[in-house]
């Protein structure tokens, strides 16, 4: 597999640690990766007071102790879900008999309810995630923990992404919400945030590609790293992006059934294989990067946006040890894009 020559990419991929230099610089790349660190911390938390939850689980717990007896489509409303995802998270919570479905007046809609002890495990789950995130704020001052949590709020109030519909963000029903104190709370955690910017990150990605299908970013952000080091092992690209060499593998084997990368025999190697970008991969690249990154941030002001990369830049290194692993609840599978819909859906079932 011979490497592409420069005249065919978007990019000067032939020097692949300007490439790498860009790829990381990047918002969407930088967001993901705060994010993987969020959701490994968490689960660590949860883990040590043996608590199986996901943070989208967590976000419509909290949503059905403070508003019982909502609907399901409500509940989408309020944290800007599909309906299928929030089938999928309430279908988890109801396996771990944490919420219970009562059929109403409507017979073709059910309220949800918290079950019995669900309340305890909520209030444990709730320090989970508070001391998850003083961690993750940890190496950063809190003036830039602030600042970095004001930017987060005005892209997630983005109104023009294909993202599903997010209450505050209707004007008609936006009123009813000075009823609901918790609600800003809920909406102002450094997970829900993260999880919607994302999510309109995914939306916008899908507009620029959405012919191929479905795409995340994380597979986008792995798609550009084997076009700026192909041809490259499997081993390099685990190192390179600080995921476990099964993550690696479930995210190549999309792209390959998608077109965009093949793979052969090391011919130094026969143990292990070569990844390249193809031809229709290298399209991709030119086509989408950086536009869908660019709309995602288009809210923020030159000096804004250059602000929030440094305050990104400065959050992700400060947690530089960290590696994603492969654990069906691990940030690796949240937001790699293996699924449609919010980042966090994949884990919640």
């Amino acid at each position: 597999m011979s490497r592409r020559s420069g005249a065919d990419r978007p990019f000067d991929f032939d020097d692949p640690k300007k490439a790498l230099d860009y790829l990381q610089a990047r918002p969407g790349f930088l967001l993901r990766r705060a994010q993987q660190i969020l959701t490994s911390l968490l689960n660590a938390e949860c883990q040590r007071v043996r608590i199986d939850i996901t943070e989208s689980q967590l976000d419509a717990l909290t949503l059905v102790a403070a508003e019982p007896h909502r609907d399901q489509i409500t509940l989408a409303r309020r944290f800007g879900y599909d309906r299928s995802s929030t089938t999928s998270i309430i279908d988890g919570l109801t396996r771990r008999r944490l919420v219970r479905r009562r059929i109403t007046d409507d017979r073709r809609r059910r309220s949800i309810e918290l079950a019995t002890g669900a309340l305890n495990t909520l209030d444990k789950a709730q320090e989970c995630s508070r001391r998850a995130e003083i961690k993750l704020f940890s190496g950063i001052s809190r003036s830039k923990t602030e600042q970095t949590m004001d930017v987060l709020e005005v892209v997630a109030m983005n109104p023009h992404s294909a993202a599903p519909n997010w209450e505050p963000l209707d004007p008609v029903r936006r009123s009813s919400l000075k009823r609901h104190h918790h609600l800003p709370a809920i909406y102002r955690t450094p997970r829900f945030l993260m999880g919607r910017c994302i999510q309109i990150g995914r939306s916008f990605l899908h507009q620029e590609i959405g012919h191929l299908g479905f795409m995340g970013g994380g597979q986008f952000g792995m798609l550009f790293l084997i076009a700026a080091l192909g041809p490259v092992d499997q081993t390099t690209l685990a190192r390179v992006l600080r995921l476990d060499k099964s993550s690696v593998s479930i995210v190549l084997s999309t792209l390959q059934a998608r077109g965009v990368v093949d793979r052969a025999d090391d011919p130094r190697d026969r143990r292990r294989f070569l990844v390249n970008t193809t031809d229709l991969g290298l399209r991709l690249l030119k086509q989408a990067c950086p536009r869908a990154d660019e709309r995602v941030f288009e809210a923020l002001r030159p000096g804004t946006r250059r602000q929030f990369i440094r305050l990104l830049s400065c959050l992700v290194s400060s947690h530089s040890g960290f590696v994603a692993s492969a654990n069906p609840v691990s940030p690796s599978n949240r937001s790699l894009g293996l699924k449609a819909g919010r980042s966090r859906t994949q884990a919640d079932s």
